[in-house]
């Protein structure tokens, strides 16, 4: 029998815990009370109907779901609204996800009847009352006001005809209300009968999800319209939105070709095509490098293609590496391989919490960001699910990735896959500017973290043959040396300055310990040995500090000594075994040299710390030559520079040489030459005449 509208809206807030009657328990698995629960792949015929009475507090309901009317205008505070059942119990719901971050006003919008399937119901601090606690947004099912589950006094009693249905969800677009424009064109079309509604509700259905990001069935809407009206201006022009936010260029191109042919005053579509050329262009990895660095200092989310180079996805010879990126032909240093953009980034000049703690990425609220972003836009558009849960996580990958026709979105894979897989990052043209003018608060220089679905795929190692920098949200690969065809791309996920068990500690949240070339050989290197480099280290920074404040030859020829004694710790020579502990201490002499005016010094300091990091490198009086790449990073760069600046009084016959070695390596290290002289400018040397002598 049904509950009178009276029961129905005496809303019992403190429901009596009961046991589930055998009527309905004894088919079902015993209740599971796991908080950390992964998302119900049961399709809803499979699952019986629970009444919020007969819930048990702190479990979850495996084998059934509850059936909600949703009040918009009450709450329980902290993000949890309140529902109705059928029978009238009133129940809080709270949508979060793994991280905690309530979602319940961003993913119900204007739903007004839900069902929950196999919820987990949880008491309520401080009352004897529970609450509905969702963590995984594809358990929850919106309904319209005219689905069949729904009991027949909680549907309209007023009748709704087309025309009505499509007045308010025009209405409800002009207000933005968009999910609710799209549950009354929902309703509309199954009443429409004629080719013209038709037409009309899924043109303005398509516009209302492009509005939401709902690209792949706002492309399905396109398409039906297409089917039947192939010129059509409106379905034409909707569909190059949908595929191009989708990143689908060509076709994206391909439409807007055909819709400004059969339309050429459409300006919007000339626009757009001339937009989605210059993607195309990108995708062929030409790109204007000059307008994608407006303002990225703070960064900026940019409208921009990816470009894919001589690169695939590979099983690794050693199995414990699992997938890798391999080059497909040979390159040269400083050659783009990959421009992505970013599936999922947080900028840090919006999201500036940063817990250093966490591993590979860093930072807590922007981690928090990337999992919301990735849950929706995996929502909205599954058709990019199988690419992201393709990446690397600590969760056994799904069976099932859909179920009644709806995505199954498994909050917990998505945070593992962000947490593996995310980069923390500056924007390197600013932070290299920053590091290069020796900025005091560089520590402090906010990181912002991003999920690069192809970038994702290259491996680590602490001899990187490969550079990444960041424009925007763009992650720019370039080879940091000649590399051979087949080779395995590597980079660091850490600092590689560090010694051998400061990296591997440091690699732990990333459930692995290197062992590639320089692990292999410290491991093998005695404990003294590792002291003595410590031990060399500390003296180095002392004698830097004399040289700081004393031009004295002394002291230059002691921090020579102790270079010397630390090269003779390694038995390979750096070009196989670069001496990376000592670059900060290398650059510091040459900074200091520099601010000395010791040019022939700073000459001799920047070939020791290029040969220290596996440079071969060949001079004569009128010629600079590096004949073979090592280890490209910040402190290399800059020692370029003021080898550059040096040379002016040193031999200026070798500036040109100089520059053009300075500008790869910038290159390769900032992802870009561009913002060159933007940076160096000031250190272009002045050239002297005095220059015979060979160097």
């Amino acid at each position: 029998m049904s509950p009178s509208k009276t029961i129905e809206n005496e809303c019992n807030l403190e429901p009596v815990q009961k046991e589930i009657c055998s009527s309905v328990g004894e088919k079902k698995a015993p209740l599971s009370t796991n908080h950390t629960y992964p998302p119900s792949t049961a399709s809803i015929k499979s699952l019986d109907k629970v009444f919020v009475a007969d819930m048990i507090l702190n479990s979850q309901h495996r084998g059934y779901y509850t059936l909600v009317r949703l009040d918009p205008n009450e709450n329980l505070g902290s993000g949890i609204g309140i529902g109705v059942d059928e029978t009238g119990n009133a129940v809080g719901i709270r949508m979060i996800l793994q991280n905690g971050h309530q979602v319940y006003n961003e993913y119900l919008g204007d739903a007004k009847f839900l069902i929950i399937k196999e919820p987990l119901y949880k008491s309520l601090p401080g009352t004897s009352a529970g609450y509905i606690s969702v963590f995984h947004i594809s358990d929850v099912m919106a309904l319209s006001h005219s689905d069949p589950r729904l009991p027949q006094w909680w549907k309209l009693q007023v009748e709704m005809t087309i025309d009505k249905w499509r007045l308010v969800g025009n209405q409800a677009v002009r207000e933005k209300k968009f999910y609710s424009a799209i549950s009354c064109y929902d309703q509309a079309l199954l009443q429409a009968r004629s080719d013209d509604d038709l037409r009309t509700l899924r043109l303005n259905r398509c516009y209302a999800r492009i509005s939401v990001q709902c690209f792949d069935t706002a492309l399905e809407d396109a398409n039906a319209v297409l089917k039947q009206y192939p010129e059509n201006e409106k379905a034409l022009f909707r569909k190059s939105e949908a595929l191009y936010h989708l990143r689908q260029f060509k076709d994206s191109q391909k439409t807007l070709d055909r819709l400004t042919t059969l339309f050429p005053h459409n300006k919007m579509a000339c626009q757009r095509l001339e937009r989605v050329r210059d993607r195309m262009q990108e995708e062929a990895g030409n790109y204007d490098f000059p307008a994608m660095l407006k303002g990225t200092s703070e960064p900026t989310k940019l409208d921009r293609a990816s470009f894919i180079g001589c690169v695939e996805v590979r099983e690794c010879k050693v199995r414990s590496r699992g997938r890798g990126l391999f080059l497909t032909k040979p390159v040269k240093v400083g050659e783009l391989l990959i421009c992505e953009k970013a599936f999922s980034a947080s900028l840090m000049s919006i999201h500036e919490n940063i817990d250093q703690s966490l591993p590979g990425h860093g930072l807590d609220t922007a981690r928090d960001y990337m999992l919301r972003d990735c849950v929706f836009q995996l929502h909205r558009n599954p058709s990019q699910i199988s690419v992201f849960t393709e990446l690397h996580s600590s969760c056994c990958k799904p069976e099932k990735m859909s179920v009644d026709g709806q995505p199954i979105i498994n909050g917990i894979l998505i945070d593992s896959i962000i947490g593996l897989n995310c980069y923390k990052f500056p924007q390197s043209r600013d932070y290299h500017n920053r590091f290069a003018h020796a900025d005091p608060d560089l520590e402090d220089y906010p990181k912002s973290a991003g999920v690069w679905i192809l970038a994702s795929y290259i491996n680590h190692s602490c001899l990187p043959n490969v550079e990444r920098a960041f424009i925007g949200d763009m992650i720019v690969i370039r080879a940091a040396q000649d590399l051979p065809a087949g080779s395995e791309l590597t980079h660091s996920y850490i600092s590689i300055l560090g010694g051998y068990q400061e990296r591997q500690n440091g690699l732990s949240g990333y459930g692995f310990r290197c062992d590639c070339r320089r692990c292999q050989a410290d491991k093998k290197t005695p404990m003294a040995c590792h002291e003595k480099r410590l031990q060399l280290l500390d003296d180095l920074e002392v004698e830097n500090s004399k040289l700081a404040t004393i031009n004295s030859k002394i002291v230059l020829k002691e921090i020579e000594k102790l270079l010397e004694e630390f090269d003779a710790t390694f038995q390979l020579p750096a070009s196989q075994m670069p001496r990376t502990e000592v670059y900060m201490e290398l650059y510091i002499s040459i900074l200091n040299l520099h601010r000395w005016n010791m040019s022939a010094e700073v000459v001799t300091m920047v070939r020791k710390l290029l040969t220290f990091s596996g440079f071969h490198v060949r001079t004569s009086r009128k010629r600079f030559r590096i004949t073979h790449w090592g280890s490209v990073n910040d402190f290399t760069v800059i020692s370029l520079a003021y080898m550059w600046k040096a040379y002016g009084t040193v031999n200026p016959l070798l500036c040109d040489d100089v520059e053009e070695a300075l500008k790869l390596a910038y290159e390769v290290e900032v992802g870009e030459g561009t913002s060159f002289e933007e940076v160096y400018g000031e250190l272009r040397p002045t050239r002297k005449d005095n220059s015979t002598a060979d160097t």
